[in-house]
């Protein structure tokens, strides 16, 4: 099995032959399969940035360099902690009623669950400051843990992000999403919001079809899935194992090349089916 092939996704494409299908194929970064006909083929710009090289470089040291050995992602699983990981911006009013609602239903699990839109003069329409009080009024959640002023640096979101089994993967601007794959690199059982869910880029539908990336609705359900995953650690590692090591090989800047060399073969092929048969 090539590289190409192992991070491929070969039942997804569309085949001409099938009249429900248009003819023109659309090509994005993101898409709602099951609502549009653009395929999720072009990887998003903030694939292998100084960000990811940052994670991968972390890693590389934690997990494949001199002294590890193949209990090292045991070891490393076993020091994470048990709560839920997200920190980001105010980009999207769930994110917000999420924190609210999980420090309300179950506070230590919330412990990194919030948002740091507080104090951000430049971003003052995403200021979560006073959608914060108006949950804690109406949900009864701590207003000033789920909205925070204090920035958080790159290399801090980091150090977090490796220390949770758990993490968010959040409705934001757009149905892409530029984090999921530092969660998958960083390993760690990923739960994304059904809207989050239903979109797809080049790389996650193959995820979402083998129970590697999770789904939830509301907060409650949230809950309940991290509960159970607690109480099933050995599920949970061996999820998690493998969302990393799928970032970790198809996911670079070679994976990456591999699939649009591979999707454009295929896309050649396409194409002379549908000539052949004029």
């Amino acid at each position: 099995m090539t590289g190409g092939d192992f991070c491929q996704q070969d039942d997804f494409y569309i085949d001409p032959a099938n009249k429900t299908s248009p003819r023109p194929l659309l090509l994005s970064e993101s898409s709602f399969i099951n609502l549009t006909w653009d395929i999720p083929a072009i990887p998003y710009n903030s694939h292998n940035n100084d960000e990811e090289a940052l994670t991968r470089q972390t890693l590389s040291s934690l997990l494949y360099g001199k002294g590890s050995s193949p209990d090292s992602w045991s070891h490393a699983w076993s020091r994470k902690r048990e709560s839920v990981f997200f920190i980001g911006r105010n980009n999207d009013p769930f994110r917000l009623q999420v924190a609210c609602e999980v420090n309300v239903l179950e506070p230590p699990l919330s412990r990194k669950l919030y948002i740091s839109d507080a104090g951000e003069e430049k971003r003052w329409r995403n200021n979560c400051t006073e959608k914060a009080a108006q949950l804690q009024r109406e949900l009864g959640c701590i207003a000033r843990h789920i909205c925070r002023p204090e920035p958080v640096s790159a290399d801090e979101w980091q150090k977090e992000l490796l220390q949770h089994k758990y993490a968010l993967d959040l409705p934001g601007i757009g149905p892409w999403s530029a984090r999921l794959r530092l969660l998958l690199l960083a390993g760690s059982v990923i739960f994304q919001q059904t809207r989050s869910f239903e979109a797809a880029q080049f790389y996650d539908l193959l995820l979402k079809r083998n129970g590697v990336l999770h789904q939830f609705s509301t907060s409650k359900e949230l809950v309940e899935r991290v509960k159970w995953f607690r109480q099933h650690d050995q599920v949970a590692r061996r999820i998690a194992l493998a969302g990393h090591t799928f970032a970790w090989h198809c996911l670079t800047r070679e994976g990456i090349r591999q699939f649009l060399m591979t999707w454009l073969r295929r896309l050649g092929r396409i194409i002379s089916k549908g000539r052949s048969r004029q």
